[in-house]
């Protein structure tokens, strides 16, 4: 097992320009560590959209809100630390990251707090964000085939289990930038694949997704092109903005045993107000966070 703290370690550069990939040089990158993509550097596309975000740096900086520390995002060395902040009985909430300077606390990121799912998962590697503290964790989980580049905060602070060999407990979760509806796999636009087949790593051939998603898929270790057969349906509220949770499979066949499943998070936004219901074959993009073990602010 491989694990370093510098970025520049374990991310390959082989991309080979800004061009379209071939199919060769896309299986070559999902097997190399972080996909030879860029560090996300922050959060900001973990929140299901930018006017719940302000409300929660707002909620961070608010003295009088309930919060506690979360011992297990401190880090001496950096002085960085993690407050859980608007707690909720469904186990939303904020995650407020930042600085004690003194006796005050300063927030600098947030990160939202949702029902993950929990996975025993080998650390194929690790790397820091700009701030030190947080960092981005290559997970295979156990029985798939693939792995993923998962945003995970406070990572500095347990990069030393991390290092240690064995399987190591993850809640994984993921929000939606834009999910659509299929009709069937063979519906005009719908990803390359047999009749339920799931996929975290398909090049779509939907052009007007990979038109809207180009960008930030090559920019961006934490995103991904899905398709997949929605398999539960339900709904939370984050801050009061009522959210859509969709379970859905990211590696493996559905039903099978290598089956590997998140929750994905979303909001009238990213689904262009279209009704997803249960047993529904959707695609689309989405932004893969987690919480390391001894970390989990909820104990999800």
């Amino acid at each position: 097992m491989d694990v370093k703290g510098n970025e520049k370690d374990t991310a390959p550069t082989g991309q080979g320009g800004r061009g379209a990939l071939s199919a060769e040089a896309l299986k070559e990158l999902t097997g190399s560590a972080f996909f030879g993509k860029a560090s996300p550097e922050g959060f900001a596309a973990a929140w299901p959209g930018p006017g719940i975000r302000q409300k929660a740096l707002e909620a961070a900086r608010n003295e009088t809100a309930a919060s506690r520390e979360l011992s297990g995002f401190r880090s001496e060395k950096t002085g960085r630390t993690a407050f859980l902040c608007e707690a909720s009985p469904e186990g939303t909430g904020v995650l407020a990251l930042g600085s004690v300077r003194g006796t005050e606390f300063e927030p600098d990121e947030v990160v939202p707090v949702l029902p993950g799912a929990g996975k025993e998962c080998f650390v194929r590697g690790v790397r820091l964000h700009g701030n030190r503290s947080d960092g981005d964790a290559f997970l295979q989980p156990e029985g798939s085939p693939r792995s993923f580049s998962v945003a995970v905060p406070g990572l500095d602070a347990c990069r030393g289990e991390l290092a240690r060999f064995g399987l190591k407990r993850f809640s994984l979760a993921a929000t939606a930038a834009r999910i659509v509806k299929l009709a069937g796999s063979g519906e005009k636009g719908a990803h390359s694949g047999a009749p339920g087949k799931a996929e975290a790593f398909a090049a779509p051939a939907d052009p007007e997704l990979l038109r809207k998603a180009t960008g930030i898929l090559r920019d961006d270790s934490s995103f991904y092109v899905f398709r997949s057969p929605v398999k539960k349906i339900g709904n939370v509220e984050l801050l009061g903005a009522p959210l859509i949770r969709a379970e859905i499979v990211i590696s493996g066949n559905p039903g099978g045993e290598n089956e590997v499943t998140v929750p994905l998070y979303f909001g009238s936004r990213a689904s262009g107000g279209a009704q997803i219901r249960e047993g529904d074959l959707v695609a689309g993009v989405f932004w893969l966070f987690g919480f390391f073990g001894p970390a989990f602010p909820l104990g999800n």
